[in-house]
């Protein structure tokens, strides 16, 4: 009997005894032949399909995204430039993914000396700030939980704002445990009680 409950113990302890499994980082890059569609997706470990939206009038429509060389954007009109701009209407990119997310970079194109960006995570203001001139900006000096989610919208904050996004760093969130493995971990406890008390007894 000691024999069995070693060899489970080991199984468990091989096999299970990771509490979750390593996170996956993933650059993504958005440039490629020049296009315009309702939506663009991206497929690696983890898939992404970029949409975009323009807010007309105190409400936000469907639009066209962009892509580029230079990344992606938005196109709103005729003779909008295609970027992610806030000149006429505000417009935003969104990315949605297949499972959450974590971001830790964006790396931004066709930035001006005064453009600014604002990111919201699932629908939630994330961040507002200035575009670095090297076009790279990196989230991680905020916290790791309010930059997890599935939907990213990149938008601006005034009218002369005008930028592409060119691509993302984002890393998959670590895999707990499923309940079945404490439960399994808790039976074998539970056998070792039994089996102390048939031996005192």
């Amino acid at each position: 009997m000691k024999m069995l409950f070693t060899f489970f113990l080991l199984i468990f302890l091989v096999f299970l005894s990771p509490t979750e499994v390593k996170a996956l980082s993933i650059n993504f890059d958005f440039s490629g032949n020049r296009q315009v569609a309702d939506s663009i997706s991206f497929e690696d470990d983890i898939s992404v399909t970029a949409t975009a939206q323009s807010f007309w009038f105190g409400t936000w429509y469907n639009s066209l995204v962009t892509q580029s060389e230079s990344g992606l954007g938005v196109k709103s009109g005729l003779l909008d430039s295609g970027q992610i701009d806030g000149l006429g209407a505000d417009e935003r990119l969104i990315l949605t993914f297949s499972e959450d997310v974590i971001i830790n970079k964006a790396w931004f194109t066709m930035v001006g000396w005064n453009d600014e960006f604002s990111l919201s995570v699932n629908g939630v203001l994330l961040i507002e700030a200035d575009i670095p001139g090297n076009g790279q900006f990196d989230f991680t000096d905020l916290y790791a939980e309010n930059r997890t989610g599935k939907i990213f919208a990149f938008s601006v904050t005034d009218w002369n704002d005008d930028y592409k996004v060119m691509g993302v760093e984002i890393e998959s969130e670590p895999v707990p445990l499923p309940g079945a493995v404490w439960l399994f971990a808790s039976g074998l406890i539970g056998f070792a009680g039994i089996r102390r008390k048939k031996i005192m007894a």
